[in-house]
């Protein structure tokens, strides 16, 4: 039986301290900074949710990320709950440099103007290497995420910025 899919409407609105207190204790940020991360994060799970070519957040988000996934009822709930669908993180291997240039764009188009301490603005140079403008994000590890709908769903690999990936729904 596949799950209904949903499309994430307006602004996530979903909190959960128990991972807020993990990343204020594991990275060391304090309670608004860990707040906003987990927020750009639901911002990221929906813009992954809907699309469907590789997406990488930037680290704060990857951050948020493994923390909430870490949470493992909560997450599958949210994600459920909000998309019909699971979105997987999962390690993997190529770096793709272009998927963070994707999210960026995306959140841009989201909401413009999102925060430069978060979502640095992606530099792709004649080489194809990935480099940001500013002194925000920097890049991390390689990991990657799938829809858990049974079906065809969203499949993905590579990292780029954030040392994450994630696909949409197709």
């Amino acid at each position: 039986m596949r799950l209904l899919r949903k499309k994430p409407r307006g602004r996530p609105d979903y909190h959960n301290e128990s991972v807020v207190q993990r990343l204020v204790a594991e990275e060391g940020v304090d309670r608004q900074t860990a707040k906003h991360w987990f927020d750009e994060m639901l911002v990221f799970l929906d813009l992954c949710a809907t699309s469907n070519h590789l997406l990488s957040p930037p680290e704060p988000v990857d951050k948020a990320w493994h923390a909430f996934v870490l949470h493992t009822r909560d997450y599958e709930d949210y994600c459920n709950e909000r998309f019909g669908k699971l979105i997987h993180h999962q390690p993997s291997g190529e770096p793709d440099p272009r998927a963070y240039q994707r999210a960026f764009k995306r959140r841009n188009d989201w909401s413009p103007s999102p925060d430069p301490g978060v979502w640095a603005v992606p530099v792709i140079d004649g080489g194809g290497h990935h480099h940001h403008d500013s002194g925000g994000s920097s890049c991390g590890g390689a990991s990657s995420c799938s829809s858990g709908d049974g079906g065809g769903g969203s499949s993905c690999g590579g990292s780029s910025c954030g040392g994450s990936s994630c696909g949409g729904s197709s």
